[in-house]
């Protein structure tokens, strides 16, 4: 099961794609849908509920959060245009270092992919640290098949 951060309106609107980003980009479905089935095997495999932190930003919070990249805002319209939102932040402050560690070599290896950059990357420090579900533009995510 996928839960959100504090029981949020806005992004329990923008998973339903209710609210998008502000140039009207919506979480892309097959990024939604491997969240959906990284939270399921999170769960089943390690016993752990992943909190979706992050959907959307605005290039403003996407300046003041210091980010390298557009994959939340779509900022860089000449690149970003009709690609929707390409990442989802997932809490991982609550799960042991190795753990968190371990997870995302899963995800990356066993999880789904799509493009020249990994689909989970965790980064963030202390009360901050997160996995960072994404996408490459001009992708669509593939489902590999799962190990036991």
């Amino acid at each position: 099961m996928i839960k959100f951060k504090d029981a949020s309106k806005r992004l329990n609107e923008e998973w339903k794609g209710v609210r998008t980003t502000a140039y009207g980009e919506r979480l892309r479905e097959d990024l939604k849908e491997a969240a959906l089935d990284m939270a399921l095997w999170a769960s089943t495999k390690h016993g752990v509920d992943l909190v979706v932190t992050c959907i959307t930003a605005t290039p403003e919070e996407d300046v003041a959060l210091k980010r390298q990249s557009t994959t939340h805002s779509g900022a860089n319209r000449e690149l970003d245009a009709g690609e929707g939102c390409r990442a989802v932040d997932v809490r991982a402050k609550d799960i042991t270092p190795e753990l968190r560690e371990r997870i995302a070599a899963e995800a990356n290896e066993a999880g789904h992919t799509g493009g020249e950059m990994p689909f989970c990357v965790l980064h963030g420090e202390g009360d901050g640290v997160h996995f960072h579900f994404q996408c490459a533009r001009g992708t669509k995510l593939q489902k590999v098949e799962r190990r036991a």
